[in-house]
């Protein structure tokens, strides 16, 4: 068993938790106006991975979010594209999905501009998506390297 698979759920729970409360306007982020819960949004992506799957998991995590913690949440997640306008209005954004995730280099040049402004990513590899994730982390960290596909 890797490390990353023995993260505990409370620990995680607890981080988003710190990440929305330490998060505001100077982190860039924010609710937006009259949005009085947290919520998670989901990003829609390029590349056939189904960036759909798993529907009930994200309202079953803000229900125990809620539960656990006490910090009011919506009862659905929000769908996000990198260049939606509101991107920045959600500090957790969840990924996942089977098979591969293809973003362009505008995509990963707003992926990047979240994780430096304080946006958290959580990647749930839900068949397969692994492979091209990890390779658009690459991308993302080191932008003028080039490599092969």
């Amino acid at each position: 068993m890797n490390r990353i698979s023995r993260i505990k759920p409370a620990t995680v729970l607890a981080v988003i938790a710190a990440a929305y409360l330490l998060a505001g306007p100077t982190a860039g982020f924010g609710r937006t106006p009259g949005q009085s819960a947290v919520t998670i949004a989901r990003l829609h992506y390029e590349g056939g991975g189904d960036w759909y799957c798993d529907p009930s998991s994200l309202p079953n995590w803000l229900s125990v979010f809620q539960s656990r913690t006490g910090i009011p949440t919506t009862e659905r997640e929000v769908v996000v594209t990198l260049d939606s306008e509101d991107l920045y209005s959600y500090p957790f954004m969840y990924v996942s999905g089977h098979g591969r995730i293809a973003l362009d280099q505008e995509d990963l040049t707003e992926l990047r501009r979240y994780l430096d402004a304080g946006g958290f990513l959580y990647a749930d590899d839900n068949y397969g998506l692994d492979p091209s994730f990890r390779l658009s982390l690459i991308h993302i960290s080191e932008p003028t390297r080039q490599y092969c596909q």
